[in-house]
């Protein structure tokens, strides 16, 4: 229990305990919209996402594309992740939705790299998402 301990803590700032082993709650890390350093494309595309994520899964995410997941190594491997792109992130977050997991945000701090710094997501990364959202929404595949 010791390393997930350590894997817990996302920030120093992070206060929210590490779930227990049997929660159905899986934290994530939530650095908000407008981080500094992220193009506004790309604010305004992550804000899209979750609110179609929260608008399909009646959830009330404020983060959906966190990059940061606390998952159960049985549980991934239960899902059956088969993205291998940006539209993992959809994926996961939206098979854990399906089957009533309680996902908790914690905070984050995350500074996005530019496109000069080697940022490689674009428009068709958000199509691609939009397209696992809806596709894992109407199939129900959890």
């Amino acid at each position: 229990m010791a390393s997930s301990m350590r894997s817990w803590r996302l920030t120093p700032s992070c206060s929210t305990p590490p779930p227990s082993t049997g929660s159905t709650t899986r934290p994530i890390g939530c650095d908000g919209f407008y981080s500094p350093g992220r193009p506004s494309c790309s604010d305004s595309g992550n804000r899209a996402l979750t609110g179609l994520t929260n608008l399909l899964y009646g959830s009330s995410l404020t983060d959906m594309e966190t990059c940061y997941k606390l998952i159960r190594r049985d549980v991934l491997e239960e899902i059956g992740i088969t993205c291998n792109r940006f539209d993992v992130e959809p994926e996961i977050t939206a098979k854990l939705l399906m089957r009533g997991v309680t996902i908790h945000e914690v905070p984050i701090s995350y500074s996005g790299r530019s496109f000069a710094e080697g940022k490689k997501i674009s428009w068709v990364d958000f199509l691609s998402a939009v397209w696992t959202l809806v596709r894992l929404r109407i199939s129900r595949q959890a």
